[in-house]
């Protein structure tokens, strides 16, 4: 037996303002998290060789979610209306939990997300409906 995790071994929960969501909030199809990195090359007069520098400037992930109830439209709408009531952001985290086949289980919180709903879309009658949110973060802590 391969010792390599599935998605089936993940679970994601999303959490605003303490508020954990239920419904389609936990029907994620996929997720991703994205490092936004770089190196950066500098080279100085008299040196022969250059210096290479290493930048961390946070996190961005994305996910798609399957559709079975309005609570991520409740969601957008609400984003929606505080932006327009120029009102604070809500404080989100998500919460990604991976049970490895080694036994061993850990737990990644991404901290102080900021997303946007990306889509809303079915391919055909027959495919169920879906949403893709992205976004991005500066803090990932490990539980």
């Amino acid at each position: 037996m391969s010792q390599r995790t599935r998605g089936s071994e993940t679970t994601v929960q999303v959490l605003i303002d303490g508020d954990l969501k239920s419904g389609s909030w936990g029907k994620v199809l996929d997720w991703n998290i994205t490092p936004k990195q770089e190196v950066s090359e500098t080279g100085f007069q008299g040196e022969l060789e250059d210096d290479y520098d290493f930048s961390h400037h946070g996190y961005g992930f994305d996910m798609s979610l399957q559709e079975l109830d309005k609570k991520l439209r409740d969601v957008l709408l609400d984003l929606v209306a505080r932006e327009q009531a120029r009102a604070a952001y809500p404080d989100v985290q998500i919460v990604i939990t991976i049970k490895h086949r080694a036994g061993e289980t850990e737990t990644l919180v991404l901290e102080n997300v900021v997303f946007k709903f990306d889509s809303l879309s079915s391919a055909a009658k027959k495919d169920f409906v879906q949403t893709k949110i992205s976004g991005m973060y500066k803090t990932m802590s490990r539980q």
